[in-house]
């Protein structure tokens, strides 16, 4: 039977990413969803990105979206004025991956990838979105602001069919996810295990299937000296 997966956070830690892959051990069938901030923070936001479209090459269904992170990398494409932020976020590990000094020298390929990317994705059962909805507007996806950074949960849950929304953006505790994946009445859930931070509890990437609720969990193995 298909197999639904939800990843979000890499956040450039390919070596984590790809032990998680070959945990989940992908069929032909399988979904896969991504859910944003690829690249910023950790040492392989270059070969994340590489991982991402190999699975596509080979054939298996694989949907992105925007994170904050990807968003703000495209801003500075823009507005230059933004880089010291960019680089503040993680930024310069990124352009460091990519072997470059600007954003604008990062191969058109990426930018391309970056430009791609979905806000939103409406299951059946389930809203997939990076941050969250913003649920004070009569329609909850046409604020992209709010689906990329927000961190309010208050939501409405008839303004979404009685979904769960299934989420990244927020780092949470593995014993906080495991929780609210048992609470039947909990319409949001975050699924960032915080795979770049060293905090109690964190450390992990994490995926999620959306069938089953069963979770994967692979632990940081970038090598790389975690922030607390």
């Amino acid at each position: 039977m298909p197999r639904r997966w939800v990843i979000s956070d890499i956040h450039g830690c390919n070596r984590t990413f790809k032990l998680l892959l070959e945990r989940l051990a992908l069929q032909p069938d399988d979904q896969l969803f991504l859910l944003g901030d690829y690249i910023n923070k950790g040492p392989r936001s270059r070969k994340v990105i590489n991982t991402i479209l190999k699975l596509r090459e080979e054939g298996f269904k694989v949907r992105c979206l925007m994170g904050n992170h990807e968003d703000l990398l495209l801003k500075c494409l823009e507005d230059p004025l933004l880089v010291p932020v960019f680089n503040q976020q993680g930024g310069k590990e990124t352009l460091k991956s990519f072997k470059v000094k600007t954003v604008s020298d990062i191969p058109t390929e990426y930018i391309n990838f970056f430009h791609s990317l979905e806000y939103y994705i409406e299951l059946e059962d389930f809203v997939l979105v990076h941050a969250g909805l913003n649920f004070i507007d009569k329609n909850p996806f046409t604020d992209r602001h709010a689906m990329l950074w927000s961190r309010n949960n208050r939501i409405i849950p008839a303004k979404i069919q009685f979904r769960r929304i299934i989420h990244g953006h927020t780092p949470t505790k593995l014993n906080t996810i495991r929780a609210a994946l048992k609470r039947l009445k909990n319409y949001t859930i975050s699924i960032d295990a915080g795979c770049v931070y060293e905090a109690e509890g964190m450390g992990n990437l994490i995926a999620l299937n959306l069938d089953t609720f069963e979770l994967v969990v692979q632990k940081n193995e970038e090598g790389m000296q975690l922030p607390k």
